[in-house]
């Protein structure tokens, strides 16, 4: 089975079914799936708020391709390259909010991001030598600290 294939058939009968034209490239990079989705004007209806549509589109070809295949397969879904754009956002918000625990010697708590958000902020400040990342809590209470190492 030639996964690309079977995830851009997915995708487009998905789109068909919904009326929605699209354009979708799947490339494989190393055991990731990076499809990039162009929907024309229709970006924002399949993106939706902070992208909870578009997580969801993610989360049916996920589970999809699970079921075709009997194994997790890993995908990386973007529309119009919002999910890069949000991720280039993360990461500077992220290296911001690490000069402000700097500047101020306080911890700086971060709320309202999703598990992938939160993961891409850790990543992003993992190399810091003076600068920790930890989650607490629980549900939508959930944040993310970053503070100064002891």
């Amino acid at each position: 089975m030639e996964i690309e294939k079977e995830i851009k058939n997915l995708l487009s009968e998905l789109f068909r079914l919904i009326g929605i034209e699209v354009k979708i490239s799947v490339r494989k990079e190393d055991d990731l799936y990076k499809v990039e989705i162009d929907p024309g004007e229709s970006a924002g209806l399949l993106i939706g708020s902070h992208g909870m549509t578009l997580s969801a589109i993610s989360s049916f070809v996920a589970i999809a391709m699970k079921q075709k295949t009997n194994d997790w397969v890993n995908i990386s879904l973007d529309i119009s390259h919002w999910a890069e754009k949000q991720k280039q956002r993360l990461i500077e918000m992220a290296h911001q909010t690490a000069e402000r625990a700097r500047q101020t010697g306080e911890e700086q708590r971060l709320y309202n991001l999703n598990p992938t958000s939160r993961r891409v902020i850790h990543m992003a400040l993992a190399n810091e030598s003076d600068i920790v990342t930890v989650s607490e809590g629980e549900g939508v209470d959930r944040c993310l600290i970053v503070k100064l190492k002891n």
